[in-house]
């Protein structure tokens, strides 16, 4: 099997997903992988993979990453991801160790520390360095400023890696003005909690000169 049989093979799957025939495409790359698996030389599927890989991930013209929505069928993400995961066993090796929090998430947030303090380190793995952290202050923030969904501890460990991480790499200016956010909006909550809540949480915002939209919050009996 070369490149161009392997790309075909996914394309199968992609026409009888989209015509919304998604047992026959599920049993299609099952037995696809299977096949692809058990028959090619582990050699030749490494090649393919890493090829694959490196146009579905750090492409922007991936034709299967539009098809695909951004992620692969179960039967191929648990061959990559087994793929993944062998390959960095005993070494560092990049951008498989991105790939494999990109395709493992944050279950696999090991990877990408490893793959952060890889010296092949590369923007991409920085970008979800960072991305890490805002999302842990987006979710800390989601019930400001009635409480904070994060413990204190969690937060400074947070805001500390984002600044070791602006210190050591290059970041692009619209995550730093991101963390900058953060970091104004959780001095706001705890000046106000340290104040007893005696002032609108807003003042505080308004203060810092930042921004600040309260969620809904819905209870049920």
């Amino acid at each position: 099997m070369d490149y161009n049989t392997f790309l075909e093979g996914l394309s199968g799957y992609c026409e009888l997903y989209e015509k919304g025939l998604k047992k026959q495409a599920n049993k299609h790359i099952a037995e696809f992988v299977e096949e692809f698996s058990n028959t090619v030389p582990e050699r030749v599927q490494k090649e393919i993979i890493v090829k694959f890989l490196e146009e579905f991930c750090d492409s922007n013209n991936n034709l299967f990453n539009e098809r695909l929505d951004g992620s692969l069928p179960y039967f191929l993400h648990m061959y990559v991801m087994d793929y993944l995961e062998k390959e960095c066993e005993e070494e560092d090796k990049m951008p498989q160790l991105r790939w494999g929090y990109e395709f493992g998430g944050e279950a696999n947030f090991p990877m990408l520390e490893r793959a952060y303090a890889s010296p092949e380190c590369d923007k991409k793995t920085v970008e979800f360095m960072i991305l890490h952290y805002t999302n842990i202050f987006f979710w800390g923030a989601h019930h400001f400023p009635e409480y904070s969904c994060i413990e204190k501890e969690v937060y400074d460990d947070a805001i500390e890696n984002c600044q070791r991480i602006i210190s050591e790499k290059e970041v692009n200016s619209k995550l730093q003005e991101e963390v900058e956010y953060y970091q104004k909006l959780y001095s706001c909550y705890y000046s106000f909690e340290k104040d007893n809540r005696k002032k609108p949480f807003y003042e505080y915002c308004k203060e810092a000169g930042i921004e600040f939209e309260e969620w809904a919050t819905y209870y049920y009996n």
